[in-house]
């Protein structure tokens, strides 16, 4: 016997799972937390739900669940170190600039008095 709501609400969460899937490649980092908070309640429903674990692991299989979320976490880990990078790439930038600019200071005399 099927659980036909067990499917409708994993067929949800695949589907916001490749939805996510497509705006991390796109660069759409403005639409992650809504589909990251429909995820979640997606999952809420689905723990709501009375399933075996037979049934939870058929239709898993049938969808690709397990390789559409292996496939989320590599691109999530490979953009959140690009963004790492990025921002280490501005801080390098920012501390040479300071110190450049310290330099010049440093060595200019400037006087406040009056003749």
């Amino acid at each position: 016997m099927e659980n036909v709501e067990l499917k409708s609400q994993l067929e949800v969460y695949n589907s916001d799972t490749l939805k996510l899937i497509e705006s991390l490649e796109k660069k759409d980092y403005d639409n992650l937390e809504s589909l990251l908070n429909k995820r979640q309640q997606t999952i809420d429903n689905i723990s709501k739900l009375d399933y075996t674990k037979q049934e939870f692991s058929e239709v898993a299989e049938e969808l690709k669940i397990l390789e559409h979320q292996k496939r989320l976490s590599d691109l999530m880990i490979r953009k959140r170190d690009d963004v790492k990078e990025e921002l280490n790439k501005i801080s390098s930038a920012k501390n040479a600039s300071n110190m450049y600019n310290k330099k010049i200071y440093s060595n200019s005399r400037i006087f406040n008095k009056t003749i």
